[in-house]
């Protein structure tokens, strides 16, 4: 059969330089509006097919060798529609119950960047552009290589040490 290579790196997604900062309040408010459409008005981490397919995952990646977990940041306005106080700390008790699975696995939590939910880094609500891409490969670099702020994740990550403020 005839194979048909793509040209480039498949990993390239190209120059990305819209910003949410350059959109008018109005566009803002009707994409959250749909977002919300969307997630029928509820917003959850974990719960039934997605919590059993992330620990399934988790499980794979244990056997195939070390695992890293990646928390990507979301726009400001997204945190602000959908993240209260309530679902974060669902969020942080989730994900430490899934930590608790693989306690090797390296947590690299580039949603506590600083400054990294700016508008000025996302091309939508979710997607960073060119620009938040820089800041976050620095940030995972950084992480994964063991960097100061590593150290802190992994220990803020036990099941121990984790709290609803976080």
């Amino acid at each position: 059969g005839v194979v048909l290579q793509p040209s480039g790196s498949v990993l390239e997604s190209g120059e990305s330089t819209m910003k949410v900062s350059d959109w008018s309040p109005a566009r803002v408010l009707r994409r959250i509006a749909a977002l919300r459409a969307e997630n029928r008005g509820r917003h959850e981490f974990f719960n039934g097919p997605k919590r059993i397919g992330f620990h399934r995952m988790l499980s794979q990646a244990r056997r195939q060798g070390h695992v890293i977990v990646v928390v990507l940041p979301v726009a400001k306005a997204y945190l602000e529609a959908f993240v209260d106080e309530s679902v974060a700390a669902e969020f942080e008790r989730a994900l430490g119950e899934a930590m608790a699975d693989v306690p090797e696995a390296t947590l690299v939590r580039l949603d506590r960047v600083r400054g990294i939910s700016d508008h000025g880094y996302f091309a939508d609500l979710v997607h960073l552009n060119s620009f938040g891409r820089r800041v976050a490969t620095q940030a995972f670099l950084t992480e994964a290589l063991g960097g100061p702020l590593s150290q802190q994740n992994r220990k803020s990550s036990s099941p121990t040490s984790m709290s609803a403020g976080n």
